[in-house]
């Protein structure tokens, strides 16, 4: 939600303290589908874009993908979007796959 990375447990415990924490706490709490879906949407389009850069027209793991996705420091949580595993993004992706010919 605030899209900061905190360096251990303490960090994270003082983040949570913060008063820019709480702002902005009370800004998801009035519209969380809002932020929602904005966090689904980029993570897709970080996926798609990662995909089309670094694998291109290779067939590769769902996994292998994801994995390179997190080696960036400014990645988007999986768990601030509608999905919940990698699965379920990946079973949404196929889905919409007529979507992006």
């Amino acid at each position: 939600m605030c899209e900061k990375q905190c360096r251990d447990e303490h960090g994270f415990k003082c983040h949570l303290m913060a008063e820019s924490h709480q702002r902005q706490l009370l800004l998801v709490a009035d519209n969380p589908h809002k932020f929602l879906s904005e966090f689904s949407r980029q993570f897709e389009t970080d996926i798609l874009r990662l995909l089309k850069r670094q694998f291109s027209t290779k067939r590769v793991l769902a996994n292998k993908v994801y994995h390179y996705y997190i080696c960036d420091r400014k990645y988007l949580h999986m768990n601030a979007t509608n999905w919940e595993t990698l699965t379920d993004f990946v079973k949404h992706f196929w889905d919409a796959k007529d979507l992006y010919r």
